[in-house]
Formats: C-alpha cells, structure tokens, sequence
C-alpha cells in the first residue's frame, strides 16, 4: 500500500491540532492521477474512513481504520515514533589468496527468504584486500519475528574453477507486548 501524512490542515499542514473527528477518503489510483483531481468535490471515493482524533482516547501504532493503518507519527512531546527500525547488515569480504578474484560470479544476502544481489560491489577484489559491504532491511517492532540472514557467495578462476562459501546467522527482533506501543501522552503514566 501506499503510504500518505496526515497532519492537521492537510495537504498544507497548517493546523496546530487534528479536529475531535478525522475522515480519510481512499481514492482509486486512477483518480489521484488525474491533474484535475479535487478531493474536496470528487465523490468517486472507493472507502471513506472515520475516526476519533481527539487526545481523550489514545492511537494505537498498527492501528487500523478501515484500509488505512498508523505505523509512524511525530509529536512535540515524543518526537518521531515508529513501529519500523532500518537494520543495518555489515558484511567483510577478504580476499585471503594470492591472487585477485578473477570472477565473483554470485555474492547475495538474504533475509527470511528477501534476497540483495551485491554481486556488482565486490568485483576485483585483490589479495589482501577487504571490502565491507552494508545493506539495510527494515525491521517491524511491534511484531516478534525470527531473522534468517544468509550470505553466499561464489567466486571462479580464469581457469573455470570455482569455489563457494556461505554464512547463516538468526536473531530475533521485535517487542513481544499485548498492546502495541501507543501514542500515550507521557503527561499521563
């Protein structure tokens, strides 16, 4: 799905508060597309969605209202919470040999079936040489889930020979709550 701001005053945010009372209109794609598209006056909405904004019953991050669900909100009092953390993998290739690599044929990472080709980051590699390569997945707090991060990689000589390695580490990640985090005043604990 797509993701959209709400803030007060949208689309230009000038408000300082949403009202007691918010409503999202869902539009079909075909519509937003459409450089005369007015949302004030198209009533060619697919789903209309109705909510309670008002600071006397908390939000919830995952939230859902209808199609649309809260995953990231920023106020003054907490600043930017999210239910989303970007995991940042590190990974060190050393050529141990003699020789530069002739060929990498195949260097890929993956997550719980995700894969990254990073094939075209380790070309070249000389002897004695390290490269530390990154990529970045992103990580759903508020779901504990296991992790199963593989890297391959397959490398070949002018000769045709080929060798290959693999690594496979697991970890967990995520908060194992009954109630999401929300959006609790801090004023209020």
């Amino acid at each position: 799905g797509d993701v959209f701001p709400m803030c007060p005053g949208y689309p230009a945010c000038s408000g300082d508060r949403f009202e007691a009372d918010s409503t999202v209109w869902i539009y079909p794609i075909s519509a937003a597309s459409n450089p005369n598209f007015d949302p004030i006056n198209d009533n060619n909405w697919l789903q209309l969605v109705n909510y309670h904004t008002s600071c006397s019953q908390n939000l919830f991050l995952k939230d859902k209202y209808g199609s649309t669900q809260l995953v990231i909100f920023f106020n003054d009092e907490q600043g930017l919470v999210s239910c989303f953390i970007t995991a940042t993998f590190s990974i060190t290739l050393t050529n141990e040999g003699e020789v530069a690599a002739d060929e990498i044929i195949l260097f890929t990472n993956t997550v719980n079936g995700n894969t990254t080709d990073l094939t075209d980051a380790v070309q070249g590699v000389q002897p004695g040489q390290q490269i530390i390569i990154t990529t970045q997945i992103l990580i759903d707090m508020t779901v504990r889930q296991d992790y199963i991060v593989t890297t391959d990689i397959i490398g070949a000589t002018s000769r045709g020979k080929q060798c290959s390695d693999s690594y496979t580490f697991t970890f967990t990640a995520g908060n194992n709550l009954d109630a999401p985090p929300g959006i609790i005043a801090p004023g209020s604990f």
